[in-house]
């Protein structure tokens, strides 16, 4: 059987799992409810169980990477025989980090910037799509909601079955709304798109950043194994925030009779 050479192997394994790393904080997601009702299933409360799971390895992964490299900055005298010792101990990942040494730091200054922009972009869509949202909610059911209410005023005379009739159509316009806006359509398009920029182009573009500075760190003398991007937990947070706003506009229950 042919053996791999070592910087061969090293590039395989790398292959192999940096997209499963990227992949995990995406798992932990619930999937999307159908219902238009918070009280017809668990979402919010999974939702919020793996946003409070996301945040705190978040926190956890950045101080072990911000400890690291703190141990960098207080073994600089032993910077150039680390040099030495890792160069020849692993020449190809010795041969990566020159590579990274020649990138122009200017490009890489404006691919962060230009990532940043498109997440303020996202977020300007964002509050575009809620604005528009919120006005034909206000204009759609706040007329359903007073006929509701003078059904329901004693002074009106409203009978139960015309107070029975205001509710269901009511209800039947928010479930609507809701599937335009909620389940269906314009929220959930809006979500798959910033998932598909978020795993396409922010994650991988963060990761090769940080793969550059992990290997910084190493070259150094700086035990690595314990160092992670947190782009991917970054990134599936900033998307669950999106996400809990969305099922957050569903009310508990249907507008009932008995107000």
């Amino acid at each position: 059987m042919k053996r791999l050479h070592p910087a061969v192997t090293v590039v395989a394994l790398s292959l192999v799992a940096a997209p499963l790393a990227a992949q995990a904080p995406w798992t932990a997601v619930p999937a999307f409810p159908t219902a238009c009702y918070q009280d017809r299933d668990q979402f919010q409360a999974q939702l919020a169980a793996a946003i409070d799971a996301n945040h705190s390895a978040l926190a956890r992964q950045e101080q072990i990477n911000s400890t690291l490299q703190k141990g960098l900055d207080s073994n600089m005298a032993g910077k150039q025989a680390a040099m030495m010792a890792y160069m020849q101990k692993d020449q190809a990942g010795f041969q990566a980090y020159m590579q990274d040494m020649a990138m122009d730091p200017e490009s890489l200054q404006t691919a962060m910037a230009g990532r940043l922009h498109r997440l303020q972009a996202f977020q300007t869509e964002f509050d575009s799509l809620k604005g528009k949202y919120d006005a034909e909610q206000k204009s759609t059911l706040d007329p359903l909601a007073a006929d509701v209410r003078r059904m329901a005023d004693p002074g009106t005379h409203g009978t139960p079955a015309q107070l029975a009739s205001a509710v269901a159509k009511y209800n039947a316009a928010y479930e609507a709304l809701c599937q335009r806006w909620i389940v269906q359509g314009n929220f959930p398009g809006f979500l798959a798109r910033f998932k598909h920029y978020m795993t396409e182009d922010y994650v991988p573009g963060a990761m090769r950043l940080d793969a550059k500075n992990q290997r910084s760190l190493a070259v150094m003398g700086v035990n690595t194994r314990d160092y992670q991007s947190t782009a991917p937990m970054d990134a599936a947070g900033k998307y669950m925030d999106y996400t809990r706003i969305v099922f957050g506009l569903r009310p508990m229950k249907p507008m009932s009779t008995s107000l």
